[in-house]
């Protein structure tokens, strides 16, 4: 196995693997959120302590952006790291403007979710 095609596997495996985490937790918050939305007075699992809450994230401004809770764009966005993970394993080459073009969603979800208040 040549090291282009095992650099290939690994960062595959590499965007599978976070993506499906971050898939399972945006499933987790998008539940979360159907149970706020149902029952506002409940408490959120993922509310730890007063430092670490989710439920003031997802009730801010911030945690609903273009009108639709973050958590579900999430879910699009994670199963999509997912797919393209698989996909590097089937087509290694992708044209420049495919890697520029994910490269620069991945960043703008990084930069929506630090707007978030912790």
């Amino acid at each position: 196995m040549s090291q282009f095609v095992r650099r290939e596997f690994f960062f595959g495996l590499f965007l599978m693997l976070s993506g499906a985490i971050g898939l399972t937790a945006a499933m987790a918050l998008s539940i979360e959120k159907i149970e706020k939305l149902t029952n506002p007075d409940t408490g959120l699992s993922c509310d730890f302590s007063v430092l670490v809450q989710c439920s003031a994230n997802l009730d801010s401004a911030q945690g609903a952006a273009f009108g639709v809770p973050n958590p579900f764009l999430g879910l699009v966005g994670f199963a999509l790291v997912v797919c393209v993970g698989v996909t590097v394993w089937a087509v290694p080459h992708f044209a420049r403007w495919f890697w520029m073009l994910f490269n620069i969603g991945v960043a703008g979800a990084f930069g929506g979710s630090s707007r978030m208040r912790v």
